[in-house]
């Protein structure tokens, strides 16, 4: 008659249903800079999106509430044109706390790149940091895009009146008091108007003649249209 064979002194039985554990494959990042830096208490752009009205402008959405912090300048924002070059941002506005929407200094195509890199602009009021350096490609369809309007042609009698004479109509907004987002011989308008579509009418706060200088320094909140800036030049 066998009997069962002695256990081995310094082997263990193994269960009937054991099992290798399986190895755990890394899959492979398609850029390894992917991530790097990356810190979750830290916001984070979600999506950059076209706007559908302005071909012009893009649309942020980030993960919390942000604050805008400087202005548009300090934007570390470039979104690709199509032709190899970078749109930069012209204005940057709140829509919510965590939306945003920025004006471009030209069209963004269909599936523009964009690059979001280290600095501020956006930050986080609660931990006082910027957003988490990240890329990707603008969602959405870009909408119509009209090019801003261009000074063509200035008019100065040596009063203190003078004319700024765009390219294509601009308008107003109501109630509209200057500032020197466009400045008069470095100095900002004290009135403006408008006697033609074409045209902005200011009165100086001194005698503007033929070789006084003109500025359009940024898009002033008081023109409802988008104007070609930074621009300058001399009164005829």
């Amino acid at each position: 008659m066998r009997t069962k064979p002695f256990p081995h002194p310094h082997r263990q039985a193994i269960p009937r249903n054991f099992r290798l554990p399986r190895a755990h494959a890394s899959p492979q990042r398609p850029d390894p800079y992917y991530g790097y830096d990356y810190s979750p208490a830290w916001p984070s752009v979600l999506s950059i999106a076209h706007d559908e009205n302005e071909g012009g402008t893009v649309l942020i959405y980030v993960d919390r509430p942000c604050v805008i912090s400087g202005s548009y300048s300090d934007l570390p924002l470039t979104v690709e044109d199509g032709a190899g070059g970078d749109l930069v941002p012209l204005a940057l506005a709140a829509i919510s706390g965590t939306a945003f929407s920025v004006r471009l200094s030209g069209a963004a195509p269909l599936r523009a790149l964009w690059r979001w890199g280290a600095g501020g602009g956006l930050i986080d009021p609660v931990s006082g940091h910027g957003m988490n350096v990240a890329h990707g490609t603008c969602a959405d369809f870009p909408g119509p895009y009209t090019p801003p309007a261009t000074v063509i042609a200035t008019s100065a009698n040596g009063t203190t009146t003078c004319d700024l004479i765009f390219n294509q109509a601009v308008t107003l907004a109501p109630g509209t008091v200057p500032d020197d987002a466009i400045t008069l011989d470095g100095v900002a308008p004290v009135a403006v108007s408008q006697p033609d579509p074409y045209i902005l009418r200011f009165e100086a706060a001194s005698t503007i003649g033929s070789g006084s200088l003109w500025a359009i320094v940024r898009q002033p909140t008081w023109v409802e249209s988008w104007l070609a800036n930074p621009a300058d030049g001399t009164f005829a």
